[in-house]
């Protein structure tokens, strides 16, 4: 259908970029056609098949882009996959990646290049919703410089673990994948990862592992119900003994997003409500502070 509406080969959705640079009605009905296609297809294959390429691509993308799925047949050393381009209407692009199924030789942080058509120069390390992740560095053909964030996710007892330190190789046995997106900033990675967390935990629960060691306390325990939530969840902390808590949430990078209390408590259970209906949809870290010591817990916003 592209090919009949652009003319010529399809390379990476760049034709509907150009085409969106002077926005008309034509490119508005597709915008709202790809959106409507791959929100549809997105729900129909998770119900089907958790691990599913392109049903972990999120239709939307930060600065209101929009998904152009894609056959990344020329990453080295990928089977099963699917690529997506997130298109601006000034030209500019943004990536995210599924693996489903390796070959051999296959190389996380080689096919990270290749996607992004770069060359990683850095690495670095950072927690988000309380869990490490690595970030690449990626200084693309056209000198550009972007970053890119990925997971590895494994099924482990029908829960999905999810590893932010990028292995060079998928996990051989189960259902695995690799998931990576760059952008060209790291919150706008972060946002796509956490928007394919967040289509990945309709279908199974999520683990963490590489987690942030946070200081626990048996004195307390905090949890989140309903989660995943759509617009409001309730925060119970329980606390054996009387003293100083704070509670908080913050976001896939550590940014503060909103503070549900501070206050001295006596010993027992205590519940607060937290309105989620204006946040975008994906994973925010709950953390709970008594007397210095740290609990948390993750928070899914589903939409």
């Amino acid at each position: 259908m592209l090919r009949a509406v652009f003319g010529g080969p399809l390379v990476h959705g760049t034709a509907v970029a150009r085409a969106l640079r002077a926005p008309n009605k034509s490119s508005t009905m597709l915008r709202i056609s790809f959106n409507l296609l791959l929100v549809f297809a997105a729900i129909q294959t998770v119900q089907a098949n958790p691990v599913a390429p392109s049903a972990l691509i999120p239709a939307e993308g930060p600065y209101n882009s929009f998904a152009v799925l894609f056959n990344p047949e020329a990453v080295p050393g990928v089977g099963s996959a699917a690529g997506a381009d997130y298109l601006l209407v000034d030209g500019r692009r943004l990536g995210a990646l599924v693996v489903a199924e390796t070959l051999a030789g296959y190389n996380s942080e080689t096919a990270t290049a290749s996607f992004s058509e770069g060359t990683i120069v850095a690495r670095s390390s950072r927690v988000m919703a309380g869990s490490a992740f690595d970030v690449l560095s990626i200084v693309q053909e056209d000198g550009n410089e972007v970053f890119a964030i990925g997971f590895t996710a494994f099924e482990v007892a029908g829960r999905m673990m999810i590893d932010g330190v990028a292995p060079h190789t998928l996990p051989t046995e189960g259902s695995s994948l690799h998931v990576v997106a760059w952008a060209e900033t790291e919150e706008a990675a972060a946002l796509l990862i956490g928007l394919t967390l967040e289509i990945l935990s309709q279908a199974q629960p999520l683990g963490f592992l590489q987690e942030a060691p946070p200081a626990q306390t048996a004195s307390a325990t905090l949890s989140v119900y309903p989660n995943p939530c759509l617009l409001a969840c309730t925060m119970a902390v329980e606390l054996t003994n009387p003293g100083r808590a704070s509670l908080a949430v913050f976001d896939m990078l550590g940014r503060h997003v909103a503070d549900i209390t501070a206050a001295d408590f006596e010993p027992g259970n205590h519940s607060f409500a937290f309105g989620a209906n204006r946040l975008p949809a994906g994973v925010y870290l709950a953390r709970l502070v008594v007397d210095g010591r740290i609990s948390s817990t993750r928070i899914t916003v589903t939409r």
